[in-house]
C-alpha cells in the first residue's frame, strides 16, 4: 500500500497495519498516562518476543520485505531496552492503579480472549446444531405420525366399506328370500 503526500510517495511496510492495530488496542485497554513510555516498553517486548520466536505468527513477518534489521534499528532496539523495565501503571475507572504487566502478558491475555471467543462460537454452533436437530426430529416425528394416521384412516375406511357392502348384500339376500317366500305363498 502506498500513500501520496505532496511530492513524496510513501510505502507502508507489510505487516505494519497489524502491528499498529495491536499496539492501539493495548493503548486503549490500558489507558497509560505516558503513551510514549508505554509504546517504548510495548515495542521492546514485541522485539524480544520476535527474537525468541514466541511472537504471534501474524506479527512474525513484520520485518518488512524480508531484509535483515539494519544497524540503526538494532541500536534503537538497544535504546528501547534501556527504558525502565517496571510495568507501566494504568488507572482503572475507579482511579486505582493497575499494573499492566509486560506486553507478552497482554499478548497472552489477547490470545486467551481470542481462544475463549473461538470456544464460545464453537459451543454456540454446537448448541444451535443440537437444537436444530431436535426440532427437525420433532417435525419428522409429526410427519411420520400424520402418514401413519392417514394410512390407518384408509385402512379403517376400506374395512368400513367392506363391512357396509357385506351388510347391503346380506339385506339384499334377505329381501330376495323374503320375496321368494311371499311369492311362493300366494
Amino acid at each position: 500500500m502506498s500513500v501520496q503526500f505532496a511530492p513524496v510517495k510513501l510505502t507502508v511496510p507489510p505487516g505494519f497495519d497489524r502491528l499498529l492495530t495491536k499496539f492501539c488496542r493495548e493503548v486503549l485497554r490500558n489507558q497509560p498516562d505516558d503513551i510514549i513510555a508505554f509504546g517504548a516498553k510495548y515495542f521492546a517486548d514485541q522485539l524480544s518476543l520476535r527474537e525468541s520466536g514466541s511472537l504471534s505468527p501474524e506479527l512474525a513477518d513484520v520485518k518488512g520485505d524480508g531484509h535483515e534489521l539494519d544497524d540503526t534499528t538494532e541500536s534503537n532496539a538497544a535504546d528501547l531496552d534501556a527504558v525502565d523495565d517496571k510495568p507501566v501503571e494504568a488507572e482503572d475507572e475507579s482511579g486505582n492503579q493497575d499494573s499492566m504487566g509486560s506486553a507478552a502478558d497482554a499478548e497472552e491475555e489477547g490470545c486467551d480472549e481470542e481462544e475463549d471467543i473461538e470456544q464460545q462460537e464453537w459451543a454456540a454452533v454446537k448448541i444451535q446444531a443440537g437444537f436444530k436437530g431436535y426440532k427437525t426430529r420433532g417435525e419428522l416425528k409429526k410427519t411420520q405420525q400424520a402418514k401413519e394416521n392417514l394410512a390407518a384412516s384408509k385402512i379403517q375406511a376400506g374395512f368400513r366399506g367392506h363391512k357396509a357392502r357385506g351388510e347391503v348384500n346380506a339385506l339384499k339376500k334377505q329381501a330376495a328370500v323374503e320375496g321368494d317366500v311371499e311369492g311362493g305363498e300366494q
